[in-house]
């Protein structure tokens, strides 16, 4: 994103935010909303650094997608047991950044068809599939038509 105004790659409800920092010269860390190229926003986190290069300041600008630091506040295990607590039979597959023996297990023992790591999302396809195949027929919930499902058959 070379030579672009970071300000473009920025949500409108968080310019204002972002042109004050950088009209202030700020260089912290903060969060705010930016954009996607498909004009979808997201949770992402700005460090700026100032710069001289050959005579010119520079401002270079960091941005990374926070989105999984702002989920709701339990486990994926915790999310798995609230499915099954309220009676949806669907497959569920958890992508984890944890390494942990024991929290893999838990979910595992939640009853997700599979676990995924973030740093390896290359079996994601695969897991899909394998989880819609083995997975019953999925019933229209209470008060639904089945219209939808119909349209695609």
């Amino acid at each position: 994103m070379i030579g672009r105004e970071v300000i473009e790659l920025v949500a409108p409800e968080s310019r204002s935010i972002a042109a004050e920092s950088i009209r202030l010269g700020r260089e912290e860390i903060f969060e705010h909303r930016l954009l996607r190229q498909d004009g979808s926003s997201f949770y992402g986190e700005a460090r700026a650094r100032y710069a001289r290069v050959g005579g010119r300041s520079l401002r270079m600008t960091a941005l990374r997608d926070i989105t999984d630091h702002n989920l709701p506040t339990f486990s994926g295990a915790e999310a798995l047991d609230l499915i099954r607590d309220i009676g949806l039979n669907i497959p569920t597959l958890c992508v984890t950044g944890s390494a942990d023996p024991a929290k893999i297990t838990e979910v595992l023992n939640a009853r997700a068809c599979a676990l995924i790591s973030k740093d390896n999302l290359t079996p994601l396809c695969a897991a899909v599939t394998s989880a819609l195949n083995r997975s019953a027929p999925l019933s229209n919930p209470p008060g639904r038509s089945g219209a939808a499902d119909d349209a695609i058959q």
